[in-house]
């Protein structure tokens, strides 16, 4: 009986005033971003919260990553108002976070980190190919060289003999 007797008026005996709807809130215009920081994996979720109702109001939003609470606003607004929301969820652990704020639900994945020991040794082993290959293709123009010194010259017997 308490939820009716906000949204009614008693005018005389008898006869009641309906005062409205209750507050309503609808999220639109939703966008959300995924870009890398120097903290790690960033999501950035926008939306626009607006009341719908009859009358002014209160919505609390909560936003939850793995269903788990991190962040808990309460936004009041008069009929028909709205208002832009942002959240910014920075996380630096490999893996995959489900994020719901309102009627959203989401997720992102932080990769892992690429590992600079293995692309260290990668660009070794390339170096020393190359280096080797290179070693090996001047110690042959060398021996070619030294087998063309050491040749004498070739005679021909003169001609008409």
């Amino acid at each position: 009986m308490f939820a009716v007797e906000r949204f009614l008026k008693v005018s005389e005996p008898g006869t009641f005033t309906t005062l409205g709807l209750p507050a309503g809130f609808v999220a639109s215009n939703w966008q959300t971003g995924v870009e890398d920081t120097d903290e790690g994996c960033q999501l950035s979720i926008d939306f626009e919260l607006t009341n719908t109702g009859d009358l002014a109001g209160s919505y609390q939003l909560s936003l939850a990553v793995n269903g788990v609470d991190e962040e808990v606003r309460e936004i009041s607004l008069n009929v028909g108002q709205s208002t832009p929301v942002t959240f910014i969820i920075v996380r630096s652990e490999p893996g995959t976070y489900s994020v719901s704020v309102a009627d959203l639900t989401t997720s992102f994945k932080v990769p892992a980190p690429v590992s600079t020991t293995a692309n260290l040794w990668f660009v070794v082993a390339v170096c020393t190919i190359v280096l080797f290959i290179a070693s090996g293709l001047f110690s042959l123009w060398r021996l070619k060289k030294a087998q063309t010194m050491e040749k004498p010259p070739v005679q021909t017997p003169p001609s008409g003999q």
